[in-house]
């Protein structure tokens, strides 16, 4: 009788699967490296920053944090300037002593910023008064020419550089405009015949000065422009500051600085501390740690209705006075990093004057625009992307003598 045939399958074929099926994991393996070097290299291409809202958090990463951007270029300087040698690294080789000179040159005495005060005062007066009942001008373009003016004067206390109006426009509005490539060459020509500076070399202190001198004015001017607009148009005791603004023109020490407005109750340093809050210089800021990068969000944390109450979005000089600020929730210049020159230059008083400057002649003006309504009548603080109120215009009501 025959023996029954086995039912198991020959040895060739168990080794067939076995080869095939460590084939199988070996080629799952590969694509799963594969994969996971992809997303690395994804992860890399296109780094998650962590946003951070939280004050506590926020001050705790800046303290510890690294701000070092080597060799990252200033992105002010390539992208918007389209200015790519060596002055537009974010960091430089310069001597401590050039530097506390640069920080010195930026220091002023009480008697000096009475001076700077009368320049404000007068550029705007002379600026202003060409125009006729009925005429408007740009207000925008106005204010940054203004602010770069005081800047430069700021910086370079000692130049014999008059820069005309037209020299203001083309470096303040090169700055601004898409067709920068086709303007580059006229920009950087106007720079090197008013500054004197080559821009085609590096010396130890020409760098940092042109540097810190476009990105101040860059800081300054958003500043600036959204606290006239408050002060001026906003806030609702505006028709009775035109006296103490006088006055603290007339007068820009320290104790008027800090001096309360009668019947106001609050100072010169409180309409900028509140500009600051709502309008911070750099409203997000970037910091390598060892966990990644993270932006802590100063202008959420200006903002937030748990450190400031519920008028958190309310234009309000008087909360620093009476005790409603919150002033651990109060990073305006609180990088981590010592700014040096360019914090020197934008600091508090030169704000006030800047600001105070402008908004006394304010009444002698109509705002006028597209966007004037959202300025106007709009209870939400002012709109802080770069190309906003670009129409405005200040329209003369009566020439005043």
């Amino acid at each position: 009788m025959p023996e029954p045939k086995s039912s198991e399958p020959p040895a060739w074929f168990l080794w067939f699967v076995l080869v095939c099926l460590v084939i199988l994991v070996r080629l799952f393996v590969f694509l799963l490296m594969q994969a996971y070097a992809f997303m690395f290299l994804l992860a890399n291409l296109n780094p998650q920053i962590r946003v951070i809202q939280d004050i506590s958090e926020a001050r705790r990463v800046l303290k510890l944090s690294s701000s070092k951007e080597d060799p990252q270029k200033s992105q002010f300087m390539v992208t918007r300037l389209g200015i790519d040698n060596d002055l537009t690294t974010s960091h430089f080789s310069v001597p401590t002593k050039e530097l506390r000179e640069q920080e010195n040159l930026a220091k002023k005495s009480d008697e000096q910023w009475i001076v700077l005060a009368e320049a404000a005062v007068g550029y705007v007066t002379d600026t202003l008064s060409t125009l006729d009942h009925g005429e408007a001008a740009p207000l925008r373009d106005f204010v940054r020419c203004f602010v770069f003016r005081m800047t430069v004067l700021k910086m370079y206390p000692n130049s014999s550089a008059s820069p005309t109006y037209t020299d203001l426009l083309v470096i303040t509005g090169s700055s601004e405009t898409k067709e920068l490539m086709r303007k580059r060459s006229v920009l950087l020509s106007r720079l090197h015949t008013v500054f004197g500076l080559d821009l085609g070399t590096q010396t130890t202190t020409q760098p940092s000065r042109l540097r810190c001198l476009l990105a101040t004015y860059d800081s300054m001017e958003k500043v600036v422009f959204r606290g006239f607009l408050e002060l001026s148009f906003r806030h609702t005791g505006k028709g009775a500051l035109k006296s103490p603004l006088r006055r603290f023109l007339q007068r820009s020490d320290k104790a008027e600085f800090e001096r309360e407005f009668f019947a106001h109750h609050f100072s010169m340093k409180d309409i900028i501390n509140e500009t600051f809050r709502l309008y911070p210089p750099t409203a997000r800021i970037l910091r390598e740690t060892w966990g990644g990068k993270v932006e802590v969000d100063v202008e959420y944390i200006h903002r937030d209705r748990k450190s400031w109450g519920d008028d958190a979005l309310c234009y309000d000089p008087r909360r620093w006075h009476v005790g409603r600020a919150n002033q651990n929730a109060f990073i305006p210049f609180d990088t981590g990093i010592d700014l040096g020159t360019t914090e020197a230059v934008m600091g508090p008083r030169m704000l006030a004057i800047l600001i105070a400057a402008l908004a006394q002649t304010a009444d002698h003006f109509n705002l006028e625009g597209e966007e004037s309504e959202d300025v106007l009548k709009n209870s939400e603080p002012l709109q802080t992307h770069r190309r906003a109120y670009l129409d405005l215009i200040l329209r003369r009501k009566s020439r005043w003598v």
